[in-house]
C-alpha cells in the first residue's frame, strides 16, 4: 500500500498484561510515539483494564455479557 500525507496505517494489538515482556514493549512503543507527537507522557490506565462478565435476561433466556472497565469507567 502506498502512503501519502492523507493516508495513515493503523495496527491494533492485544497483549497479555500479566507478561512483563509484552508490557515493556508496549511502554517503549508508547514512549516513542508520544515523543514523536510531542504528546504528554503515557497514562498507565491501560494496564488497569478489567473485563467483567454479567448474566442478563430471565430464567429461559439467560445470556452472558462481557464488558471492559478502566478505573471505574465503562468502555
Amino acid at each position: 500500500m502506498e502512503m501519502d500525507q492523507k493516508s495513515i496505517q493503523v495496527s491494533i494489538l492485544g497483549i497479555d498484561r500479566t507478561l512483563a515482556r509484552q508490557v515493556k514493549k508496549v511502554e517503549k512503543l508508547l514512549e516513542m510515539v508520544n515523543r514523536e507527537l510531542s504528546a504528554p507522557a503515557a497514562n498507565d490506565s491501560w494496564k488497569k483494564i478489567v473485563k467483567t462478565r454479567t448474566k442478563v435476561g430471565n430464567e429461559k433466556n439467560m445470556v452472558s455479557k462481557e464488558s471492559s472497565v478502566i478505573e471505574g469507567k465503562a468502555l
